[in-house]
């Protein structure tokens, strides 16, 4: 169902923005890979129909083997690719979880010095995902916490 939904979240991104995607478990992947002709190469996109379409057929081969729900190192990726003013005076992180959180107050140091271009979303997907995370993170980082308990 995380993919599913990533699918849709994807599909109401406005025209022109830049995003980027990192998939999270035990170990996590920034996917540079969705416009492998593109000259830049850390990661951040326009969003296009081209590359909404590329970025659709990509997550669709996303595989469930990413084991539990480790977050504090993709947060320090999202946090280092939204620091570079060249993509983003606001930026916005959102965060999709169908997991638990082993060590939640580490993840939520993370957020403690936030800069105040940017905001943090949460959407807990599922009936399995940690409540208690998708509310702290989006309390912490000025953004709004979603559920998603079925796609249908």
């Amino acid at each position: 169902m995380a993919r599913e939904a990533l699918q849709l979240f994807m599909q109401s991104l406005p025209l022109g923005c830049k995003f980027s995607i990192i998939s999270f478990g035990d170990r996590f992947e920034l996917h540079k890979d969705f416009m492998p002709e593109s000259k830049n190469k850390d990661g951040v996109y326009e969003y296009s129909d081209e590359s909404l379409e590329r970025t659709l057929e990509a997550i669709a081969k996303f595989g469930a083997d990413f084991g539990g729900t480790e977050l504090d190192q993709p947060l320090v990726i999202a946090r280092q690719l939204t620091d570079n003013q060249k993509y983003a005076k606001q930026a916005r992180v959102f965060v999709l979880t169908d997991g638990q959180v082993w060590d939640r107050e580490n993840v939520y140091n993370k957020l403690d010095d936030l800069p105040p271009h940017l905001r943090l979303s949460t959407f807990g997907i599922g009936r399995n995902f940690d409540e208690q995370l998708v509310s702290v993170l989006a309390e912490k980082g000025r953004g709004s916490a979603s559920r998603i308990y079925d796609l249908e």
